[in-house]
């Protein structure tokens, strides 16, 4: 590699980051979006920065963060078999009010 195309990939990489950092963000608001769509934690509003990995995290909270990880990770299996039931048993016709009732 040239020093122009390491510029050039230094430049773009500014511009539209590729790595962890971006895939951790998209991914967690994806989580989020999957439960605000089915309603949220016990009807609150949830934020990606509740399913972002913290690395930084001591090993005090090596524990709270797994349990808090499989907390999201089973919210989110609900979330996909709820919405992936109403596909399957609701005519699309009538999937707005059906989960409007379930909310």
């Amino acid at each position: 590699m040239t020093h122009a195309e390491l510029v050039e990939w230094v430049g773009f990489n500014a511009l539209s980051p590729i790595g962890d950092d971006r895939a951790d963000l998209i991914g967690a608001m994806v989580a989020a979006t999957v439960m605000n769509s089915q309603g949220g934690d016990r009807g609150r509003p949830v934020q990606p920065s509740d399913y972002m990995p913290r690395w930084d995290a001591g090993d005090e909270d090596d524990e709270q963060l797994a349990i808090a990880h499989e907390r999201a990770q089973m919210q989110a299996m609900i979330a996909f078999t709820a919405a992936r039931e109403i596909e399957q048993n609701v005519p699309p016709e009538k999937r707005t009010a059906h989960l409007a009732r379930v909310n």
